[in-house]
């Protein structure tokens, strides 16, 4: 009995949390499968669509990868952290080209399969993973700079293009993709976007104006939208602090607390805090005020929820700064940082004294504030229109018709593209687009649709578009790619490459339901080859300068990052280390 008792317990003590590579690299294996499986009917014209049941018990019809991966739920801790993974990138993914979800977990799948077989038995068996990953980052940048140098720029001439990918990225809708493209028509390049469920049931938009800059809220918890990664504040308090909000500053903190005091609790408002940086301490209190008030469903029963924010703006862009002041009416609060009590002491003197005085001159305010992790989105900015702005528009257009005589004055275009980018931001406009359904769950999968089409008009306007069809990575390694100049490694990596990045078209014929196998090949062989592409609703096949199948430029090149970023959890990784023992 003593033996059985040793016996147990060396076996005990021995118990681990690590996954060998051989256990780990088959869960993930037969993870990325039932991942891609759930995926790869959606795919192209003819794609089918996914029956998606919320927790209220209703459902909605979908054909959109990352809905569909949001909803997927594995029991085991390794197949949900992979997929968990997964959706982080598709995430970023949308947000960056509104499309590509699905067709970055299709060839991640065969990416996978091909980089197993040659790391086990094949031609990269005498490789380090540092050097195959190494690989993949090399030609990810050469790939992308030759998919770059096929985009065509979308100007006053060919505006009408955006139309198709307007239509494309919402599974073919016309209607809609025809809406969005005069949204475009009317907001400019520079204008942006956003979408919601249309209270007629009718579709519809209208033109509002407004600002966005390029930071987002500085941590999850500070979206409220039952989606989880978007907030928005209705009619917010904005305060602007031209400096850092300091861990080391203890009197930031209470500075926070004081304005939430007033703003929050005894006027029931939003309130956002806009400054060059938070330090995780300064967040993390922030953070704590918001969850406690949340789970107490406000300060007490008869106080509403806490809703704050905090989104940096970049320092060292100052005028831009006092542009979005202008836009709020608002005056940055300067922190003085060789005396920064001299700051707080007639901060909090204006608070505690006069806080009508203290909202007249430094709380900017806006009747909307949409942000989620990468952006905010200002809308209706109390000096809209007023004489801050107008007095800000006026010097820029100073200041660009001064930069104009200095001609051959190193970064002069620069200089000027910068100059337009902020009176264009200031003259932007914004466009918000109702989505009608005949029920509310048909709104709302037509909203997915229409956020996808939204931002993949936005990336097209950035980076100008190529043909469709996911086939310009392969199209960019046949023409373009010069392979006496690649390494041995290289030329092994491009070639696997290069095979997984035809598997989603493959999978689009097949959806199609009209080719075998063998004629699929030979189609995808032929508008590599001919750089053409199959319209498969016309069953024409078309020039790559012609066919109105087309998508962003940097659709193709995100979808090719987010594959290797999958990759590299999936093949490249040694082993797996659980929360806990087994």
């Amino acid at each position: 009995m003593a033996i059985d008792k040793m016996k147990q317990l060396r076996e005990d003590e021995m118990n681990s949390n690590i996954i060998s590579e051989d256990v780990y690299k088959d869960i993930a294996g037969n993870t990325i499968d039932v991942i891609t499986d759930s995926l790869v009917h959606s795919l192209g014209y003819y794609g089918s669509t996914t029956v998606i049941e919320d927790n209220t018990f209703q459902s909605f019809v979908t054909k959109d990868g990352y809905n569909i991966l949001k909803k997927i739920k594995f029991d085991g801790t390794i197949s949900t952290t992979i997929l968990r993974f997964i959706t982080s990138i598709s995430q970023e993914l949308v947000k960056e080209v509104g499309d590509g979800s699905t067709s970055s977990v299709v060839t991640s799948r065969k990416l996978f399969k091909l980089l197993s077989e040659s790391i086990n038995n094949g031609k990269l068996k005498n490789y380090s993973r540092k050097e195959i990953s190494d690989s993949l980052a090399r030609l990810k940048d050469i790939i992308s700079e030759k998919v770059k140098d096929q985009a065509i720029e979308i100007n006053d001439d060919n505006f009408d293009m955006l139309k198709n990918i307007a239509a494309v990225s919402n599974n073919n809708d016309n209607k809609l993709g025809d809406m969005i493209y005069n949204i475009y028509k009317e907001v400019g390049k520079d204008g942006f976007v956003f979408s919601e469920n249309s209270p007629t049931g009718e579709d519809y938009y209208e033109i509002i104006d407004g600002l966005e800059t390029s930071y987002g809220y500085e941590d999850k918890v500070f979206a409220n939208d039952p989606n989880g990664f978007d907030a928005k504040f209705n009619n917010p308090y904005i305060v602007l602090i031209d400096g850092h909000m300091d861990k080391d500053e203890n009197v930031d903190i209470d500075f926070a607390v004081k304005l939430m005091q007033e703003v929050c609790i005894k006027e029931g408002k939003p309130l956002i805090f806009v400054a060059h940086s938070f330090s995780q301490e300064f967040v993390n209190v922030m953070k704590k005020n918001v969850l406690a008030n949340r789970n107490r469903g406000g300060m007490n029963a008869a106080q509403p929820e806490l809703n704050i924010a905090l989104t940096k703006f970049n320092k060292d862009r100052g005028q831009e700064y006092e542009d979005l002041a202008a836009f709020l009416n608002a005056d940055l609060l300067t922190k003085e940082w060789d005396n920064p009590d001299e700051f707080y002491e007639r901060a909090n003197e204006l608070i505690e004294k006069d806080f009508n005085l203290f909202k007249y001159n430094y709380l900017g305010s806006a009747e909307t504030v949409n942000m989620d992790s990468t952006g905010t989105q200002y809308v209706r900015g109390a000096g809209n229109g007023g004489k801050k702005v107008k007095s800000r528009i006026a010097l820029i257009d100073r200041e660009i018709e001064y930069t104009k005589t200095l001609a051959g004055k190193k970064n002069i275009d620069m200089d000027l593209y910068r100059l337009e980018k902020r009176k264009n931001n200031l003259l932007a406009k914004v466009a918000r687009l109702f989505v009608g359904g005949s029920s509310e769950a048909d709104m709302t999968a037509r909203n997915f649709l229409i956020e996808d089409s939204i931002f993949a008009c936005k990336s097209a306007l950035k980076h100008g578009y190529i043909s469709g069809g996911n086939l310009a990575i392969a199209k960019a390694i046949y023409h373009d790619i010069n392979k006496d100049d690649l390494s041995e490694l290289d030329n092994i990596v491009l070639e696997l490459l290069n095979d997984s990045s035809k598997e989603v078209f493959r999978m689009v014929l097949k959806n199609y339901n009209r080719y075998s196998d063998v004629e699929i090949e030979k189609i995808i062989e032929d508008m590599i080859e001919g750089r053409k592409i199959l319209n498969l609703k016309s069953t024409e096949v078309e020039d790559d300068k012609e066919t109105e199948i087309i998508n962003s430029s940097d659709t193709d090149i995100k979808i090719l990052e987010a594959s290797i970023s999958i990759i590299s959890l999936l093949v490249l990784s040694n082993q797996y280390l659980k929360a806990s023992p087994l």
